[in-house]
């Protein structure tokens, strides 16, 4: 078994982090997993993307011409990467941020209007785990299970007191996680309306 994902959008909107979560979340049940990420330049707005491959057997390439599923964050990066997602693939997008619509008949879209939901959730930065909760559910097969990217969300934010001066740093991790467990539980449910 090995599946491949790309996130792609542009740089400060959480493409990266999506991506490099989901990998870690991986390696916790999965032998073999690669974050692979590419930016055009260390800058917000510039293009960027990331690939993670997952597998039972050692990963032989990081490029992946077809991957399995790609998730759009951006308007920008529908039309270059509706080419690369292979025929039957899943192509996740946030219907808030791309008005564009794909022209392929031989993928699976599903639109999310991850940007819009994560606004109401308090945070428009929580739009990158809208769109992972959505992934993660939309999976044919199961990569992964809601839970396992909560578990993850919160070794990745939960932090703990650790003396003076680091309680208001800890009740502000807190509540970061607690926006993108809302956020992530919120994609899962619009993907699963979707798709109803």
């Amino acid at each position: 078994m090995e599946t491949s994902v790309i996130f792609a959008g542009v740089g400060g909107r959480g493409v990266l982090l999506a991506g490099r979560l989901l990998a870690t979340a991986a390696m916790t049940k999965y032998p073999n997993v690669v974050w692979f990420p590419a930016y055009a330049g260390a800058m917000r707005g510039g293009p960027c993307e990331c690939a993670v491959i997952v597998g039972e057997e050692p990963v032989g390439s990081f490029l992946i011409p077809k991957p399995d599923a790609v998730v759009i964050m951006a308007r920008s990066q529908l039309k270059a990467f509706e080419k690369r997602v292979r025929p039957g693939g899943l192509f996740l997008i946030d219907s808030s941020v791309v008005d564009l619509e794909p022209e392929r008949k031989d993928i699976r879209v599903i639109k999310i209007p991850a940007t819009e939901a994560a606004v109401r959730l308090g945070s428009g930065q929580a739009a990158n785990m809208v769109l992972m909760g959505a992934y993660v559910v939309a999976t044919e097969p199961k990569l992964l299970t809601l839970t396992d990217m909560e578990d993850q969300l919160e070794r990745q934010y939960g932090g703990r007191d650790e003396g003076p001066g680091s309680r208001h740093d800890v009740t502000r991790r807190r509540h970061l996680a607690e926006i993108n467990m809302n956020a992530l539980k919120k994609g899962a449910e619009l993907a699963l309306a979707s798709v109803a």
